[in-house]
């Protein structure tokens, strides 16, 4: 009877740690809700990149891939001409950087971290509305276990940075309102 009751202690501790760390709350998170916003005031239109880089096409790569993120998750219209849209979003890639992590007898690296940072300021009209950094980093090899280029890690580095960038935009807008 003793192990019963101790079971249930356990098992009322633990939904009572649940529910006050705040995990039972994950259903709180603001989220754009497009039925409460015009859509005349939810078009953006993305600059190009600025690359501080001496990486070529990295600001090109992560502009188109934050425009199709931006489209895919349709809270906001991506507009093609300036003068057409409401917000600006203007970005600037701070940091690429790929440095081996793992070398072979020879010395040479057999798997690479990719690490991409950037800036991007979103301006509502003369307001800024969000300035931020955001960075994200994936491992990959291009010579054992799964072999992957380079080009396919930095498509997911730019997954993981548009999802970021896209979440923040969301939450920017709405606080701003």
């Amino acid at each position: 009877m003793s192990v019963l009751k101790t079971i249930h202690h356990h098992f009322i501790f633990s939904v009572l740690i649940f529910y006050f760390t705040g995990l039972s709350g994950c259903n709180s998170v603001q989220k754009l809700d497009p039925e409460k916003y015009p859509a005349a005031d939810r078009t953006i239109f993305i600059h190009n990149f600025i690359n501080d880089t001496f990486h070529s096409d990295v600001n090109v790569e992560l502009t188109e891939s934050l425009r199709t993120m931006i489209m895919r998750r349709k809270n906001f219209f991506v507009q093609k001409n300036q003068s057409d849209s409401r917000l600006m979003l203007y970005g600037q890639v701070i940091m690429y950087r790929k440095e081996g992590r793992m070398y072979d007898n020879y010395g040479e690296p057999s798997r690479y971290e990719l690490m991409v940072m950037c800036r991007v300021k979103v301006r509502d009209g003369n307001r800024l509305i969000m300035d931020r950094e955001f960075a994200s980093s994936t491992d990959y090899s291009t010579t054992e276990g799964y072999i992957e280029m380079e080009y396919a890690a930095r498509q997911r580095v730019y997954r993981k940075l548009t999802i970021q960038i896209a979440s923040n935009l969301e939450l920017a807008y709405i606080s701003s309102r």
